[in-house]
């Protein structure tokens, strides 16, 4: 209650002007380090000290900042919002890091260097910094924060390298071993989260081994096996909102809509207002084609969601009604209000430029796509490369990917095949037995059911995964 409350809250004087941009960069700033002293504030700002004291006093007086001896921090109550609302990626920890070791090369202060120690060890990290400040004083909690909030800011690699460190020194850490887990699931090295499950089971902690094997199982499209794994976490104590949602996106995938309504339900008695949970409401209404559902719950993502997902979420809602333009400019603005986009924005940014005829645009967001992520999600990319050399390049190259998917029994790779059996059938015929083919296609499903899954390829992720 009290972080929703301090985020609508923080909205609300973003959006009438109450905070300026030089204090939301502040907020920004302490959100993700604290604490600061004056000097580093002003000079990351690029702000006069007398324009930076203003600043500090409007939010001293709001109780957002507090003093801390001779430095400023982040008022507790507000510092995840905050974070949620202004922070995240957008802070530029290298400069920090850099900042802060100019300071204290000056600082004689033996207590003010300590008050600042964990600071610059959160900043070196969070920078990727191989060389460790001098002025570094770190703990293993400050390597547990930082994996954790790599973790959740998606920055899945971070999350592995720190949180590992942090399982050196606490290796009974369940919560750092969990994020460990789920971090390498994202990456799909299944084998090595497998080690990290057998090791909470070893402590005794059935309810997130299990969960953390039914978020693989999951991922993997195993989703009986997942729903099973999920079962055994209940059954063993694991409570709250996310549990309920990876069933109900279970059950949904299994066909069982009504088990699936059962766990949002749930889901959505215990946070009527989870981003996660109206993202995958919202999603499940766009794949059964349900438009005033989906936009019902589009619109409260809208309210609650500033990251720049609800922008993202609007771009699929308007492909799915058929309005290409504003799905590429909404994917755009979600692209440039993200500052690291997760993978399922930048393949619908894919997507919609190839359905809007961007050959080049498309191919260079292909292209950050692999360099990016690699091998992971595999099937989507090789989908969004088989769709893009359909439309704009050789039949041939589309057959070939379209041979290397590992799952071609889904609604969009049907609708890919007959794409490009159509294709065929328009520039040379085709042979008796892709006619065949062909007809097996349209009869197992219409072919407007087959071209709306073709033109929503990538669209249909939910946050959650």
């Amino acid at each position: 209650m009290v972080n929703f409350s301090a985020e609508q809250f923080l909205r609300h004087l973003k959006e009438n002007s109450s905070l300026t941009p030089s204090m939301q960069t502040i907020l920004q700033l302490l959100s993700s380090f604290s604490p600061l002293p004056l000097q580093v504030i002003v000079d990351y700002c690029a702000r006069t000290p007398l324009d930076a004291s203003d600043d500090l006093n409007f939010l001293l007086d709001l109780a957002f900042i507090l003093p801390a001896g001779m430095h400023y921090r982040i008022s507790e109550p507000i510092r995840d919002a905050a974070y949620r609302a202004f922070g995240r990626l957008k802070v530029d920890s290298k400069k920090v890091s850099k900042l802060l070791e100019a300071y204290l090369e000056n600082e004689p202060d033996d207590d003010s260097r300590l008050d600042l120690g964990q600071t610059i060890f959160r900043a070196s990290l969070f920078a990727g910094s191989q060389t460790k400040s001098r002025f570094a004083v770190g703990f293993a909690a400050d390597l547990i924060d930082v994996a954790a909030r790599s973790y959740h800011d998606q920055d899945y690699g971070l999350a592995i390298t720190y949180g590992s460190s942090a399982l050196s020194a606490r290796p009974d850490n369940v919560d750092v071993r969990r994020y460990v887990a789920q971090a390498l699931i994202r990456k799909e090295k299944y084998d090595e989260a497998e080690e990290h499950i057998s090791a909470l089971l070893g402590l005794g902690e059935l309810k997130e081994a299990y969960y953390v094997r039914g978020f693989a199982a999951r991922r993997k499209r195993n989703y009986l096996e997942a729903v099973d794994a999920y079962n055994k976490s209940l059954a063993n104590g694991r409570r709250g909102v996310a549990i309920h949602r990876e069933l109900a996106s279970c059950f949904f995938e299994l066909g069982n809509l009504p088990a699936a309504e059962e766990h949002i339900l749930q889901a959505e008695q215990q946070s009527p207002h989870n981003r996660y949970v109206v993202d995958l409401r919202c999603t499940i209404a766009l794949r059964l084609g349900d438009l005033p559902n989906a936009e019902r719950a589009l619109e409260v993502l809208e309210r609650v969601d500033s990251s720049g997902f609800a922008e993202h979420r609007r771009s699929t809602f308007e492909q799915a009604s058929g309005n290409a333009d504003k799905a590429i400019r909404n994917a755009r603005l979600a692209d440039q209000k993200i500052t690291h986009p997760p993978f399922e924005v930048l393949a619908n940014l894919a997507n919609c430029e190839i359905e809007a005829g961007g050959s080049e645009s498309a191919l260079a967001t292909l292209g950050r796509i692999r360099n990016r992520f690699g091998g992971t999600n595999h099937d989507v990319q090789v989908g969004l490369r088989c769709k893009y050399e359909i439309r704009f390049g050789d039949v041939e190259a589309a057959e070939g990917l379209w041979n290397r998917l590992s799952d071609k029994s889904t609604p969009v790779h049907r609708g890919l095949r007959l794409s490009m059996l159509n294709r065929k059938y328009s520039q040379n015929g085709l042979t008796s037995e892709e006619k065949v083919e062909r007809n097996n296609l349209i009869n197992f499903q219409s072919t407007e059911e087959l071209d709306r899954s073709l033109r929503l390829i990538c669209s249909m992720m939910s946050q959650s995964e």
